[in-house]
């Protein structure tokens, strides 16, 4: 029971699923962590976290991508002994493949992915086994959700007697389909990519630009830790591209818009790269743009 109770993740994936399947439900102490400050940072509880995971033969793990990420760095040198967690689970935000891939080599365990949304509950859950995994994808409908999504990334459309009778009527179309605001693409099995939100997209000189898809592209240099996108109000262009990175060690902004050009179409790279100690992040880890557009 990592993420908090008061969203959606915590409260349905982890407290009512816990209440449904009849399992005991680990919660962290709400002063738990390695300082005395009354409610620590998740960063500064990892030790316990992983301790609680060990003691008590956690077996199921819902999180968040910044968690996982914490986690992984912590116990690299730890090495503690997981053998009974059998299922991890990342919703809430995109998961970096830095991430998935530095939490399999720390503890052995692959994380799935599960997209859900607070109107509907969860959506999808990719519970493929191992040897036939995608750990990009977010899976298949769960059942009694209908999902639709094209071939190529368009928006997600979501039915189900989850939805509630608020939405009916109001958010859905008159078939019962929910417009979700995320971008997603589907193969021939129904497993489900997400790829983008469409009100994230940003108008530069005409061309729509995925801030993900080039904060991916600043993740992928070796000195950057973190990194968010925005657009700013340009008098020329609409908006111009400005990126907010934390490094982990020195680097110019030159050298990484240069990196930006080699792997990105020239409309796309950052026209400012702003470094930050930190990034603005909600109690889930989800970056907060409206905070760095305000303190640019």
């Amino acid at each position: 029971g990592a993420p908090p109770l008061f969203h959606s993740h915590g409260l349905c994936n982890g407290m009512l699923a816990s209440l449904r399947g009849g399992a005991t439900l680990v919660l962290l102490d709400r002063g738990a962590g390695d300082d005395a400050s009354p409610d620590p940072p998740f960063a500064l509880r990892c030790g316990h976290v992983i301790d609680l995971l060990q003691r008590e033969r956690v077996t199921l793990f819902p999180g968040v991508p910044f968690m996982f990420e914490a986690l992984a760095i912590t116990g690299r040198h730890a090495r503690p002994d997981l053998s009974a967690l059998r299922l991890c689970f990342s919703a809430g935000n995109f998961l970096p493949e830095r991430t998935y891939r530095r939490f399999l080599e720390t503890f052995g365990v692959e994380i799935r992915q599960l997209y859900g949304c607070t109107e509907a509950g969860a959506v999808t859950l990719n519970l493929d086994p191992p040897d036939k995994s995608d750990w990009s994808s977010v899976g298949p409908p769960i059942p009694g959700m209908e999902v639709r999504a094209g071939r190529e990334p368009s928006e997600i459309r979501i039915r189900s007697a989850a939805l509630g009778r608020y939405l009916q009527g109001r958010l859905c179309d008159e078939d019962g389909w929910f417009a979700t605001g995320d971008l997603g693409r589907q193969d021939a099995r129904g497993r489900l990519w997400i790829t983008g939100r469409t009100k994230l997209f940003i108008d530069s000189g005409g061309y729509k630009v995925d801030p993900v898809e080039v904060e991916e592209t600043l993740l992928a240099h070796p000195l950057v830790e973190e990194a968010a996108v925005v657009g700013v109000a340009d008098p020329n262009r609409g908006e111009e591209i400005h990126a907010f990175v934390v490094l982990r060690e020195p680097v110019t902004g030159p050298e990484l818009i240069a990196h930006c050009r080699s792997r990105l179409a020239t409309f796309k790279v950052p026209r400012r790269i702003e470094v930050r100690e930190s990034l603005p992040r909600s109690a889930l880890g989800k970056l907060l743009r409206g905070q760095l557009m305000a303190t640019r």
